[in-house]
Formats: C-alpha cells, structure tokens, sequence
C-alpha cells in the first residue's frame, strides 16, 4: 500500500492524473459502454457506483481516487490532469448512432451528431464540474490541465481561431472559437451554477482554473502556462492538434495554433528570466501508441518538438 511522502523540507512532489474518463451519466441509459467490450453492463442503476469494467468513471470512483490521494499525498505543490478528463464519446448523445469519435470513422464519416452545440456545451460542463471535484479534494492547490481528444467534440477534431469550418451541420465562426471557446468559459467558471450540468443545483468550482490573460494561447490554440515558485513553469500543450487522427487540416499546418512559436519563446523566457526549470505536460506523446502500435503523432510535429527539445535542454 502507498505511504505519504518523506516529511522533508528539500523534497516537493506535484500529483499526475490522465485519462479519468468522468461519466456523471454512470448507470443511466446514457451511459458510456466500450464498444469491445459486450458483456459490460453501464446503463443499470443495480451496478455497484464505485464503477464496473468496461465503463467510464463515475463520480465515487473518481471522490475515492482523490480521498485516497489526499490521505497519502496531501500537500503536492501541484496536480495536473492531463486530458481525456470526461467520458468517451460525449457527441454521441446527441446522434443515432452509437459509435465512438472519429479514430473508427472513415474520411468521410465527420457527419457525428446531429447537433454539435449541445455536445459541446455538456463537454464544457463536465469538465467544469470534474475540476470542481478535484477542487474539493485539493482546495489549495494549483491544477493545470491539458486537453485530451476525448475532451473535444467531434473526438479529435478541432476548429481553431481565425478559421471557419463545418463540423456536421453547424458553421463555427473564428470569433467563437468553437470548442476551445466552450472549454476557455467553462475553466474560468468562478463559482456560477452549472446550469446545462445533468444534476441540477450543482455548484462549480469556487475560482477560476484560467485566467483572462490565457485567453490570448487558449483561444489560439488550447495551450498555456503556469510559472510556479521555486523557478519551475509548467507549459500546458495541446498534443492533439499534432494527432494522426487530428482534423480538419489547420491553415497553418507547420504550426497550428502556432503552439511551437509559443513554445520556443516560453523556454527562452524561462532561460533568460532565470527560472531555470520547465515541465512540459500534454496529453497525447510523441510515440509508438500501445493499443493500435502506429505513431500518435503526425511525423512533421514530432521532428519540430524535437528539435525545439534540444534546443532547449537546458531548461
């Protein structure tokens, strides 16, 4: 069993979370069921809240996982939570079909749900309402979030500013900024009502996870950073705009969003500044992935990453 850390005054430690998978619809007919997996039974309110196999996590799952995590870790300097933080297939409420995001659809299935903007939405409150849980748990302590693919809608697709594009049958405008525009307003939520949550009078998170002066990179791309004491900064990346699997083709795909400029000119801040030390968090590697065994990320952006890499080894 896992003990807390040493009680040393030169030794700090941050919490890592990915992949929660949060599925507030957990045993209801709504309720996310793995495709692969037949005999998992997600939609009766008979199976146990703390979860069942082959479905996503319900909300005493993830309250168990964070007790737990505060009774052994319970002063980290920080958390991450580094994306794919709600449920599978959040368009798929609101389509005919049951079929999960757009890594089994073919080019020419981006038809998804039959309303985009309500997916959207229920994706912007869910995660509003998971960072409000994990505030409970860790009332004091900075989260820094990363997007994963299954926390936009279409499942890695992703229209970004200054772009215009059809997802299904809704036209997004540049000035709204599609999805990024509906998770930015959900992490800067400061304590209104939840109003489109499944669970009427739930309450959000008491302080913004995001700031007003993170709209400038979270518009643009989903990206941000946090400088933190003792000389560390973290940058918060959005891997999925470098995904095989990322749609549609950016207007400027040698650097969408223009995350790698930003990215370089972080980490000669961070050099020059002094603050000599930089985490770098996403949610999908540059690397061979383990369940398909093809490579996460398009070849272009893992050369560029590299190289900015050791450029930058320093910090």
């Amino acid at each position: 069993m896992a003990t807390a850390p040493a009680a040393r005054s030169d030794v700090k430690y941050f919490l890592w979370f990915s992949d929660i998978h949060f599925d507030p619809y957990y045993a209801t007919n709504d309720a996310f069921r793995a495709s692969y997996n037949t005999k998992a039974v997600c939609n009766s309110s008979s199976i146990p809240s703390i979860g069942s196999i082959g479905c996503d996590s319900p909300e005493a799952l993830v309250d168990s996982a964070l007790e737990y995590a505060a009774e052994i870790a319970a002063s980290p300097s920080f958390i991450i939570l580094s994306g794919d933080s709600i449920r599978h297939g959040i368009d798929m409420l609101y389509a005919s079909r049951n079929q999960e995001g757009s890594e089994s659809r073919n080019d020419n299935e981006v038809e998804m749900a039959a309303n985009h903007t309500d997916a959207m939405k229920k994706a912007g409150d869910i995660i509003n309402y998971l960072v409000a849980v994990f505030d409970k748990a860790f009332p004091e302590v900075e989260l820094i979030i990363s997007l994963g693919n299954n926390d936009v809608v279409p499942d890695y697709y992703l229209q970004l500013q200054g772009e215009t594009s059809n997802v299904g049958n809704v036209s997004m405008t540049p000035e709204d900024s599609g999805m990024l525009s509906v998770i930015y307003n959900a992490l800067i939520d400061d304590g209104r009502e939840s109003s489109g949550y499944i669970q009427a009078g739930q309450q959000s998170r008491g302080q913004s996870l995001l700031s007003a002066e993170d709209s400038s990179t979270y518009l643009k791309g989903g990206y941000y950073s946090r400088a933190l004491t003792d000389g560390l900064t973290v940058l918060s990346m959005n891997t999925v705009l470098y995904s095989s699997f990322f749609g549609p083709e950016p207007s400027n795909a040698d650097d969408p969003g223009e995350q790698f400029d930003w990215m370089r000119e972080m980490l000669t801040n961070i050099r020059q500044s002094g603050n000599k030390q930089a985490i770098i968090v996403g949610h999908i590697p540059p690397v061979v992935g383990s369940f398909r065994h093809t490579q996460l990320w398009q070849e272009k952006y893992i050369n560029v990453y590299f190289e900015i890499i050791r450029e930058f080894d320093d910090v």
